[in-house]
């Protein structure tokens, strides 16, 4: 109990992949009932309190001083808030589109023709039991100037920022992404672009966009959040 709520969720799922690999979860499930444990939901306040905290300025502000002061930094950071993607998912990507371009096959992962990255053809990195990325479009020249960078790590970014007495908001630049685009996307599209597929029947049977007039919409939300990197450049300049 003096674990967060977060924490003390991941520690009862930990216990209870172990109880089913040593054959004992009915005891475990047995214990679980008669301590009257039970999942901790998120409370209608708690969620408000949340959204209110989260300011958006800030974390553009935040993302130009980074820049300012780690130019190393630029195209992943830049990669990240125009992807939406998890930052676990952000650094996969981004070190796997280094490491196919040095294999001349980039073209596995990111198709010209869509200007899409195909995060589903690399399932192991990507497709997981909760948290999935399924595609995300992506301008050719971010994608080729990632290319000339080394692969990183979130360890080194997390020290180095820590190190220059910045705090680490990577995980603020998806919710960014997502309420950026909450105006020029349906809920549907922005579910799908991060990864999100319910199983409503809509969902299943309904949903088909066209996937070039799609990217059109995102491409024009992406060129807006890209004039703030060039602000950040003439920062750097």
């Amino acid at each position: 109990m003096t674990l967060t709520r977060d924490k003390r969720q991941h520690v009862v799922k930990a216990l209870i992949a172990l109880s089913k690999f040593l054959g004992l979860y009915p005891q475990f499930k047995q214990r679980v009932q008669s301590f009257g444990l039970k999942w901790e939901q998120r409370t209608a306040l708690e969620t408000f309190n949340s959204i209110m905290s989260k300011n958006h300025e800030d974390v553009d502000a935040w993302v130009k001083e980074v820049i300012a002061k780690n130019p190393a930094f630029k195209d992943f950071m830049q990669f990240a808030e125009l992807s939406g993607l998890r930052k676990e998912e952000a650094i996969q990507s981004f070190n796997l589109i280094i490491d196919l371009s040095k294999a001349n096959r980039l073209s596995e992962y990111y198709n010209e023709e869509t200007s899409c990255l195909e995060h589903f053809r690399f399932p192991e990195l990507f497709i997981r039991r909760t948290k999935n990325a399924y595609i995300t479009f992506m301008p050719k020249e971010v994608v080729q100037a990632i290319t000339q960078n080394e692969k990183i790590t979130y360890e080194a970014i997390r020290k180095r920022l820590e190190r220059q007495g910045f705090s680490i908001k990577l995980k603020l630049l998806r919710s960014t992404w997502a309420t950026f685009m909450e105006k020029r996307l349906t809920q549907s599209e922005t579910d799908l672009l991060q990864g999100r597929i319910s199983q409503t029947v809509f969902m299943q049977f309904y949903f088909s966009p066209s996937i070039q007039e799609l990217k059109q919409r995102v491409f024009a939300a992406i060129h807006e959040l890209e004039q703030q990197y060039h602000k950040a450049d003439q920062v750097l300049a």
